[in-house]
């Protein structure tokens, strides 16, 4: 039977306590109907959690499993568990994160109930961060946010249209691209004012492991999820396809040096591949490069710092992977 909703969450390594925050947080949502909500958790290779005593405290919930021996990463884990959903909308869920407040599915129930079906919802989420020397603080990230799967419903029935599936090949920044091309392709997203989601600290994460070194460093993976993410907006968005070329080689500029890459040959491999294969485009992003470059220097805080000064040797270095 189909429900309106359908939310994904995969683990690995987290437990049966772990994982009771999280279907608590879903568990004590208040004002919608139970029996339009599914959750699906996918162990995505690891210890399994026999889990008939952990969910029998969940009387709300109606909550299926998944299992596979080897670990895959989040992306592969979402893709699994999207294709087995049977909601309406699929929303997605970290094991260590928790809905902000009680009534923040309702807040996605009385959007569908109101003002009816959308490619999209978005809703704000709020991040905890945590310090030594100051504790834990939260910061408000805005529902135009099109970055990560927080707080968003997705329209299965628009997945479908755009073929959109998570990909099994990207480890980190699989959000950067199922959801930025989520967003971009789409003609009808639906904007919440609330908070719904809070993305609780945890500092073993990839992204926050050792100030993300196993995360922003990949730059490989960055290039390959804007190869795939070009790929789908030329085939949905075309007319974008040019400024966001140049916007990926401009950020790419400032970001090598903010961030030099892990492994420096899977990335030069990555890049080649997404060079070669819109090539047709590089001639006009090198003209407008500099330009796009300082743009982003004035609006981004993280780029401030630098300045165009190793640009030409930037430029020449990807005429040199082009082979012109």
């Amino acid at each position: 039977m189909e429900k309106l909703v359908s939310i994904v969450i995969p683990y690995y390594q987290d437990t049966a306590a772990d994982l009771s925050v999280v279907l608590s947080s879903i568990n004590n949502q208040v004002g919608i109907d139970f029996d339009q909500v599914e959750v699906i958790l996918v162990n995505d290779g690891g210890t399994p959690i026999h889990g008939r005593e952990l969910f029998s405290y969940f009387s709300h919930l109606s909550i299926r499993t998944y299992h596979y021996p080897k670990n895959q990463g989040a992306g592969y884990a979402r893709m699994v568990g999207t294709e087995a959903a049977v909601g309406k909308y699929v929303m997605y869920m970290d094991a260590d994160d928790q809905f902000h407040y009680v009534g923040a599915l309702l807040d996605f129930f009385n959007v569908v109930k109101y003002h009816g079906d959308h490619q999209i919802i978005i809703g704000a989420f709020m991040e905890e961060s945590h310090r030594p020397d100051v504790g834990y603080r939260y910061y408000r990230h805005e529902s135009h946010d099109w970055k990560s799967a927080y707080a968003k419903w997705f329209s299965q029935d628009y997945l479908r249209q755009i073929q959109l599936t998570w990909r099994s090949d990207l480890r980190v920044f699989e959000d950067t691209y199922f959801v930025g091309v989520a967003c971009e392709c789409a003609s009808d997203i639906y904007y919440l004012d609330s908070v719904v989601y809070t993305w609780m600290w945890h500092p073993n994460t990839t992204v926050r492991k050792d100030g993300g070194k196993d995360f922003y460093h990949r730059l490989d993976q960055w290039a390959l999820s804007h190869r795939a993410s070009l790929e789908k907006i030329q085939q949905y968005r075309a007319k974008m396809l040019p400024f966001d070329f140049t916007n990926y080689m401009a950020d790419l500029y400032l970001r090598e040096q903010l961030y030099p890459p892990l492994d420096a040959d899977a990335y030069q491999r990555e890049q080649q591949k997404l060079l070669v294969e819109f090539s047709n485009l590089w001639l006009h992003t090198k003209t407008d490069l500099e330009r796009s470059v300082k743009k982003m220097m004035t609006t981004q805080a993280q780029y401030v710092r630098f300045d165009t000064q190793k640009l030409p040797d930037f430029i020449r270095h990807q005429e040199d992977l082009l082979g012109k």
